[in-house]
């Protein structure tokens, strides 16, 4: 009995050994401007997702955590493990691209503008071969539409909230698309953006300041500039942009539009809706295929522009979602923008 009991002891300090607290973090603190929120996304073209993130952010660095939910079990259980719980750190002072998992305790290294591409492996020629006649193009579709309005409008309103302690004021813009088709019925495309913002204060002010000054590093350090889809969703930006390409090369160009009605705004953004919804009673809607902004049964022919014959989806065809929840400045570790110990390099 004796031997049994000191077996079990040592097992049990075994135990504990290990599991040993982790080492006190004693890397200096400093000034970082932490920038929490929160969004959704939905719609019949996308997936319904729930999003959290927080940003902390240096002049020279910038660490995103992100935190998405599916109602898709699909999305959920394959894009969702990917983009949940993985945190990315940006050091402009080292060229660094960090993306973490912090699930699996793994992480990726690259220089900021992306790892280089392997080598591709030489690929012996091939035999020429008789050339082929050309298929026939087919004929156009009997159903063209021709755009009768594209027009931008941005106005102000009397609408009054509070977002994260600061008083913001409703800014609602509005980008409508007309279009006609030969016995002269209308499909309507209407995206809606609801800015909510404010004059900024204090606290909410320097943190804005401090990300400013790294994304206008960041910028400089990729040679890139900014415009509308750095203040909207990227999958936003995609199917809006496939509305816009469907009108023709010689439509105004939606983003450019956008962004001067952006830049008439007073205050910053700390909340937005973005709604597209769309009417179609042309022959595109009950016909095959024409290459146009008509509504689809695919919601995906509307970012390619294969839209076909179908019924209309209910309800908005995106809605986006974004509201700040927490702005300012307070100290934070150094090691916030570092790579755990731990975490084990994958590539």
């Amino acid at each position: 009995m004796k031997g049994l009991l000191l077996s079990v002891l040592a097992a049990s300090l075994a135990g504990c050994a290990s599991v040993m607290p982790e080492p006190a973090d004693t890397t200096p603190q400093n000034p970082t401007a932490v920038i929490a929120s929160e969004s959704t996304l939905g719609g019949a073209m996308l997936p319904n997702v729930k999003g959290k993130s927080v940003q902390y952010a240096r002049a020279d660095r910038r660490r995103t955590a992100n935190d998405f939910q599916f109602d898709n079990w699909l999305l959920r259980n394959t894009v969702g493990r990917f983009l949940s719980g993985n945190d990315e750190i940006l050091r402009l002072d080292r060229n660094l691209h960090w993306e973490l998992d912090q699930k699996e305790k793994t992480y990726t290294e690259c220089p900021l503008k992306g790892c280089p591409l392997p080598a591709t492996p030489t690929q012996p020629e091939k035999p020429t071969t008789p050339s082929q006649p050309r298929p026939e193009k087919p004929e156009e579709s009997s159903c063209k539409l021709t755009v009768q309005k594209n027009t931008f409008k941005g106005n102000s309103l009397s609408d009054k909230r509070s977002i994260a302690s600061a008083d913001a004021q409703l800014y609602r813009l509005v980008w409508f698309v007309e279009l006609k088709d030969p016995a002269g019925k209308k499909a309507t495309n209407t995206v809606t953006f609801d800015f909510w913002n404010a004059e900024l204060k204090g606290g909410m002010k320097d943190a804005l300041a401090m990300q400013n000054n790294f994304e206008q590093n960041y910028a400089k350090a990729m040679l890139a500039g900014t415009d509308i889809r750095n203040l909207i969703n990227k999958d936003v930006y995609m199917a809006l942009a496939g509305l816009g390409n469907s009108l023709g090369p010689k439509a105004e160009n939606w983003a450019v539009s956008l962004g001067k009605e952006v830049q008439k705004m007073k205050g910053y953004p700390l909340a937005m809706k973005v709604e597209w919804t769309a009417t179609d009673e042309t022959c595109g809607a009950s016909n095959k295929p024409a290459a146009s902004p008509s509504l689809s049964s695919n919601p995906l022919d509307w970012v390619t522009g294969k839209a076909s014959q179908a019924t209309a989806p209910t309800g908005p065809l995106v809605q986006f979602t974004y509201e700040v929840k927490k702005m300012a400045v307070q100290p934070e570790r150094d090691s916030v923008f570092e790579v755990p110990a731990k975490f084990k390099r994958t590539n």
